[in-house]
């Protein structure tokens, strides 16, 4: 897709879009800046400790991220590859993140909702695997297919709830399958 293609997209002319971004790369860095799934603040507020159903809104939040931008982390590594600049601002956030995650674990076992990590490296794996399933499962998927239809979210929710698992306490599970009784519940009205 060129800038032209972008701006009939947006219903703009190419003149317009112009004025606002030198380039695709531009309105890619400026797409990526606007989506939650990469601010910190919007992590924090998805993990809030006064928030009742705390684990389930986090897990709304990232599941629909994930659906929402899938486009981009389709494209991902090509994206970083053509702009240094995005790949500064993808690893950047990805730190951040990880700082983030790992605040969200700790809360997490000391909720009992997950199991104690025998250390420190051991969350950073769990942090860094939960990553590969959500940004890289749907082109897994795809690639498997026979006429490389997109995977549908349910079977992208049920792999990152099936890596869940062993992490979680009794209580971790119940709400885990919790959430994805609520989740059918939800795609079923819809």
């Amino acid at each position: 897709m060129n800038t032209h293609d972008i701006a009939k997209a947006a219903g703009l002319s190419p003149g317009n879009l112009y004025y606002h971004f030198k380039n695709k790369k531009e309105i890619i860095r400026s797409i990526f800046e606007q989506i939650p799934m990469f601010s910190t603040e919007s992590w924090k507020q998805a993990l809030a400790d006064d928030n009742p159903k705390g684990f389930h809104v986090f897990v709304d939040f990232y599941f629909l991220q994930l659906t929402q931008y899938r486009f981009l982390f389709h494209e991902q590594m090509m994206l970083m590859r053509e702009d240094k600049i995005l790949a500064d601002k993808w690893r950047m956030a990805h730190t951040r993140l990880r700082h983030v995650m790992r605040g969200a674990v700790a809360v997490w076992i000391k909720r009992g909702i997950m199991k104690e990590f025998s250390s420190p490296e051991g969350i950073d794996t769990f942090i860094d695997n939960g990553w590969i399933i959500l940004n890289f499962a749907h082109v897994y998927f795809e690639t498997g297919s026979k006429d490389g239809v997109a995977v549908s979210d349910e079977l992208l929710n049920r792999q990152m709830i099936a890596f869940l698992r062993p992490y979680h306490t009794a209580a971790g599970m119940r709400t885990l399958d919790k959430y994805l009784q609520e989740h059918r519940l939800k795609q079923r009205d819809c």
